[in-house]
């Protein structure tokens, strides 16, 4: 799907004036990570659904996600009148630094974006349980449909010589389709066996998922901030034409960490399954794994980036939207590092240790908000990503690493007590009794 986005900015960049490219690609990029919005339930219900699967609780299951799907509706619902309250009540032409533009249609193109994202909180469910039956190859296919249907909208919309706010609809909005779509055959086709209904929701559960889903949630707001505050402190404070070039450079590196993110994402709920079937030297092994290759293939994949980007840029969205030398190289650096310390965050949630990584969430946040602030008004371009990444290595990255190499031991220590318990009373902590012939995964 981010290769057929990136196909579609630039037939975008070639319709548009450079001040509209600069707001389309703000604005979609926000509700991208808008999805993120849903109190951390989403994220919550991948760490709890393998380990679930793990012990053959079939009802359990089916509890668990008719009670999460139900909480998602009503929590897409309140978005969906906060987002449109937003949508009226702050200066977006200000902000998006695009005050030579319609009023009227740059706050449609935010409506879009909010309606979008409301949608996409309880659509996204789907690939939520793909994901935790371990079938992400599933939902790559989905989202490169997703991609296709995009790239023909707006070449489309190009041709018809369509305002911006319909860009808008096409990028933001297809995929929030697919995701309804994608959600509707995982119930009906793919796994009936988890579909919601009255009987499966559990007030109880519902209550115990919004408070474990509270610390998720502070880490999926400070996801969408940090994510999402560079593009808009370059509208605000440089204009629409600058968050143009900052915004599609971002875009191209997303590219390439976005897609290793989403691959090894894969790895989570793999994780869950295995250290709830006391597997940890399995789960060790295949994390250790997933780090160097990730990190390896982030790392000439940025090179590249790196060396060829101005001249990808000019090719792509043309010479007036190039970005400079000096950006590449920061965002290179931003994107390698960002992407293994997603690994070490990925173990953490998987054990649902969280409250650290929340807490550190939020300093990171706080501190990258300020940085990006200051830096971008000093040095222009670079500064946000120069500020994302201070905050990001020093307020998150070194705690993360130094927790997980922490929860590993903690992890072998209580392995070995299992092992060493007598053959009756061998259960773990989640239920699940261990028998010889388990092994992650092998129970689908």
């Amino acid at each position: 799907m981010a290769a057929t986005t990136l196909l579609s900015l630039a037939i975008a960049a070639r319709a548009l004036s450079q001040p509209e490219v600069g707001v389309v690609v703000v604005l979609t990029t926000l509700a991208v990570f808008l999805g993120f919005g849903d109190f951390g339930l989403g994220t919550l219900l991948m760490t709890r659904l393998p380990a679930v699967h793990a012990r053959g609780d079939a009802e359990g299951s089916r509890t668990l996600v008719g009670t999460t799907f139900s909480t998602l509706l009503g929590t897409g619902a309140l978005f969906l009148v906060a987002g449109a309250a937003i949508a009226y009540a702050l200066p977006w032409p200000t902000l998006l630094g695009a005050e030579e533009l319609e009023h009227a249609t740059l706050r449609a193109a935010v409506l879009i974006v909010f309606i979008c994202g409301s949608l996409s909180i309880p659509a996204s469910i789907g690939a939520r349980i793909l994901a935790s039956m371990q079938s992400g190859y599933v939902v790559h296919l989905w989202n490169a449909a997703s991609g296709m249907c995009v790239l023909v909208l707006v070449w489309a919309f190009s041709l018809a010589d369509a305002p911006s706010w319909l860009y808008v609809l096409a990028i933001a909005g297809t995929p929030t389709v697919l995701a309804v779509l994608q959600t509707t055959w995982v119930f009906w086709r793919r796994f009936p066996h988890l579909r919601p209904s009255t009987l499966a929701v559990s007030l109880g559960t519902a209550l115990a998922l919004v408070r474990s889903g509270g610390l998720f949630a502070i880490m999926a707001i400070c996801t969408v901030i940090s994510y999402n505050i560079d593009s808009l402190v370059v509208s605000s404070i440089m204009g629409a034409a600058d968050a143009a070039v900052f915004a599609l450079a971002v875009r191209m590196f997303v590219l390439v960490g976005g897609t290793l993110s989403l691959a090894s994402q894969q790895m989570w709920p793999a994780l869950v399954d295995a250290i709830a079937r006391g597997h940890i030297d399995w789960a060790r092994s295949r994390y250790r794994r997933t780090l160097v290759i990730s990190t390896s293939l982030n790392a000439v994949a940025c090179l590249v980036l790196v060396l060829l980007g101005q001249w990808l840029s000019e090719i792509w969205v043309g010479e007036a939207l190039k970005p400079p030398m000096s950006l590449l190289i920061v965002l290179g650096i931003y994107t390698v590092v960002s992407t293994t310390v997603t690994q070490s965050v990925y173990l953490l949630a998987a054990v649902e240790k969280v409250k650290a990584i929340a807490i550190c969430g939020v300093l990171m946040t706080v501190v990258n908000v300020a940085l990006s602030i200051e830096l971008t008004r000093h040095i222009g371009l670079v500064g946000p990503i120069l500020g994302s990444l201070g905050a990001l290595v020093f307020v998150l990255g070194v705690p993360v690493i130094v927790l997980t190499r922490r929860e590993f031991s903690r992890l072998q220590v209580a392995g070995d007590s299992v092992e060493a318990t007598p053959e009756p009373a061998r259960t773990l902590a989640t239920g699940a009794r261990l028998s010889p012939g388990d092994a992650p995964g092998s129970d689908d």
